[in-house]
């Protein structure tokens, strides 16, 4: 783990500490914008409650229980028409997912048992449609319930559902000589396209991810491994080389258009720059790192190891397309992945990135802080400083803090 290597951070804790003070400020002034875990206060919640876990403050115990407290009034009164629905992003299955979290990591000593196992049910019937329809998004469909289900199985209910589940995902999956994989019907919907998308939060690698966590759970495993393998070789079959004089820096494209020629103008933009939690090739790297841990392949982390050499050399906005601190985009979930990636391979160069991105990240803020532009978005876990101080908070920690399991990267 990281712990031991603190006190030799770029960025000195005492900086980060102010930061992360100045942070709470902004944080604390800003009105939620609604009860959701990516932009709401269930991802606030999630934070006061880290707060509460480093500091030891009741202070931010107390506030995170308010906002827990109102988020139950507001599903009981049905005031909240986002958590009358079932995404991981907006609804039930975030929320579910956080409070089975916050119980697990010992921060949160309360009986929610009763409420779970409802939501079990409501979340399985609302997600089942969706899935078998080919919404596959994690963040905005089947996925997300199915990940929400995977830390449930002391329900006995649960692993029914998880058995359907992979049954109709097995249905869905697109098979040929290339590899498998999957619909989206959500994105296909929001973006008037057919493409398929690879990436972490809507696509190909997201989903992979959670299949292992069924895997993890006993259920489906030889079906499940046939799965993550043949879903792997369709995403190394468009495994490219950079070219950075044509403006391609990713090895793997964002989406893809099957139906036109792989060098089609149209395939060929999709290997720009982009690098973040959301997009870009650190997701290929943290699906091929768990897959070749969990499924004992040392192939797959040789392959994550070659990508891994040529993708902690970009640094630029011009490779990276980063901009701000964010952890969609952002430097913090580009931190978080190379802290994770040092966890899972021991490799000192993942811990250099590591403390490099998290420099990154500080000095971003210190424009950030003053800008209205991004005072609006403060309250925010994916998008805005929520989840920019979660990472900067785990970096100072000596505790290993599981947050980041609501992002897929532990």
């Amino acid at each position: 783990m990281i712990a031991p290597e603190r006190t030799s951070m770029v960025v000195e804790k005492i900086a980060i500490e102010r930061k992360l003070a100045q942070l709470r400020y902004q944080i604390e002034t800003s009105v939620p914008k609604n009860d959701t875990l990516l932009s709401g206060r269930i991802g606030r919640m999630v934070y006061y409650f880290y707060l509460f876990r480093y500091y030891q403050d009741e202070l931010f115990g107390e506030r995170a229980v308010a906002i827990l407290e109102e988020i139950v009034s507001n599903i009981q009164e049905k005031t909240s028409p986002y958590l009358l629905k079932y995404p991981f992003s907006f609804g039930l299955s975030g929320f579910g997912y956080v409070m089975s979290l916050l119980i697990e990591e010992g921060i949160i000593d309360i009986d929610f048992e009763d409420q779970l196992v409802e939501f079990d049910e409501l979340i399985y019937q609302g997600a089942l449609p969706e899935l078998a329809k080919g919404n596959t998004d994690y963040l905005h469909g089947g996925m997300g319930a199915v990940l929400y289900l995977t830390r449930r199985l002391k329900n006995p209910a649960v692993r029914p559902y998880l058995e359907t589940m992979v049954s109709i995902l097995d249905q869905l999956a697109i098979r040929d000589e290339r590899g498998l994989r999957f619909p989206n019907t959500h994105i296909a919907r929001m973006n008037q396209s057919d493409n398929i998308n690879l990436g972490l939060a809507h696509g190909l690698c997201g989903i992979l991810l959670i299949l292992m966590r069924i895997h993890e759970q006993g259920i489906a495993q030889p079906l499940i491994e046939t799965m993550v393998s043949e879903g792997i070789r369709y995403l190394m079959s468009f495994r490219t080389p950079p070219d950075p004089q044509q403006g391609k820096y990713s090895q793997f494209p964002l989406t893809i258009d099957e139906n036109s020629p792989l060098d089609s103008p149209e395939n060929s933009k999709e290997y720009g720059a982009r690098l973040g939690w959301c997009y870009g090739d650190l997701n290929e790297m943290m699906l091929l790192y768990q897959a070749g841990k969990r499924m004992h392949r040392p192939d797959w982390t040789a392959l994550a190891d070659d990508i891994g050499a040529v993708v902690i050399k970009r640094h630029s906005p011009r490779e990276t397309i980063i901009r701000d601190s964010h952890f969609c985009h952002g430097t913090a979930g580009v931190s978080q992945y190379y802290k994770r990636f040092y966890d899972l391979t021991g490799q000192t160069v993942y811990l250099e990135a590591y403390r490099h991105w998290i420099a990154k990240t500080v000095d971003f803020l210190e424009e950030e802080l003053t800008s209205p532009v991004y005072a609006s978005h403060a309250g925010e876990l994916l998008e805005g400083f929520v989840g920019s101080s979660l990472v900067l908070l785990s970096s100072v920690s000596d505790e290993d803090y599981a947050w980041d399991r609501i992002f897929l990267l532990s």
